[in-house]
């Protein structure tokens, strides 16, 4: 489930909604929002949000973002060479 909302200053996702800040969605080139959207869904998949339990939530953020742009960009890369 796709949204946008007002209070968002980028995006975000609970594990099942990806939601988008509507300044910040307007402000991204197709390229930016492939890679935003790919971020977000990377999280639902990987259920970093389901998994956060007790810990600290801005250095489970930072480790779970480094995850997955590191996965992304990995995947690109291989794209790229092939």
């Amino acid at each position: 489930i796709f949204s946008v909302s007002s209070e968002v200053e980028t995006a975000c996702t609970d594990g099942v909604r990806i939601i988008f800040g509507v300044k910040f969605l307007d402000s991204l080139s197709d390229e930016e929002l492939d890679f935003v959207m790919m971020h977000e869904i990377l999280h639902v998949v990987l259920r970093h949000c389901a998994r956060t339990g007790e810990r600290d939530h801005f250095l489970f953020n930072v480790a779970t973002d480094i995850v997955v742009n590191s996965n992304i960009l990995l995947e690109a890369g291989s794209r790229e060479s092939a």
